[in-house]
């Protein structure tokens, strides 16, 4: 009798233990349940921007920077972290995943992010014919580790800008009374700058119209473009007589220069020189006067 009542127990045993197995393996509706997920640990790194950026950007009244981080998994990086965050006095905490392979870069003003799911993709963008003032730092590259507390970051302005102007004042331009509207291409801009080749992808060209208004100047913005590798900016004039074209620029005019982060170009053009129009104002030849371009860094 006392081994039949003990078998009799390890058998109850069994089946509760069996059924708290089975409940805790079910959900409310008694479904079974997948394994609970476990949160990755976390690292948490300081980012730290140069005494030269910080200046810079109360100079220029930036007050927040957005941060990107890539995780690099199967020779690929996929983004772990987009965020924004106050500048403060140039540093401030991010939680990463423990023990990754991490590439990380800040931006500031961006006008446009595009492809970020991706490092190979992301890339910035900017509307030419608006002022942009977008900074990038330098890519960082780190694992998350207990090595790794604080993290380097250094911006520089990646926006180029050209100003067109006429050589004569408005006073000459107006007596002239062959046209009241240019139209103005600049060509081999650069609106798409692409992080991981530290580079502009494509350039471009930007039409825009001026008159008598705004003094016959106009400004477009640009991403650096690459010496060697891209064509040097010029420019296209068309000019109007209301909607009528009356004169074209005898060519593309050659800036002979390349864009380049922080650099505004004066380009100024003699508009009544015969030697740069397809079709003579006057029979008289003027004197050749030689567009001028200056280089200002801001």
């Amino acid at each position: 009798m006392i081994q039949f009542r003990h078998s009799i127990s390890i058998k109850s045993i069994l089946a509760s233990l069996a059924a708290c197995l089975f409940v805790a393996g079910c959900s409310d509706d008694g479904l079974p349940t997948s394994a609970p997920i476990v949160p990755q640990s976390q690292s948490s790194v300081t980012m730290s921007l140069t005494r030269a950026t910080v200046d810079s950007f109360a100079q220029a009244g930036i007050g927040e920077v957005r941060f990107f981080a890539y995780i690099r998994q199967n020779k690929r990086d996929s983004l772990v972290k987009d965020t924004t965050v106050n500048l403060g006095d140039g540093q401030f905490d991010i939680g990463l995943p423990l023990g990754e392979n991490i590439r990380a870069f800040i931006v500031a003003n961006a006008t446009g992010v595009e492809g970020t799911e991706k490092f190979d993709s992301v890339s910035l963008t900017l509307d030419p014919s608006h002022e942009a003032n977008i900074w990038l730092s330098n890519v960082a590259s780190f694992t998350t580790d207990k090595t790794v507390s604080r993290v380097a970051f250094s911006l520089r302005r990646v926006v180029s800008r050209a100003t067109f102007r006429p050589e004569e004042d408005a006073q000459t331009l107006a007596s002239l009374d062959k046209f009241d509207n240019i139209g103005i291409t600049f060509a081999n801009i650069a609106t798409r700058y692409r992080i991981s080749g530290d580079s502009a992808v494509a350039v471009s060209s930007a039409a825009m119209k001026v008159d008598a208004s705004n003094g016959y100047s106009a400004t477009i913005n640009s991403f650096p473009t690459r010496e060697g590798l891209d064509p040097s900016a010029q420019l296209l004039l068309t000019f109007y007589r209301g909607t009528t074209v009356v004169n074209n620029s005898v060519a593309s005019i050659d800036g002979g220069f390349h864009y380049t982060g922080s650099h505004h170009y004066m380009i100024t053009v003699p508009l009544t020189d015969n030697a740069f129009l397809e079709t003579p104002w006057t029979r008289a030849a003027k004197i050749t006067i030689p567009f001028q371009i200056h280089d200002i860094t801001f």
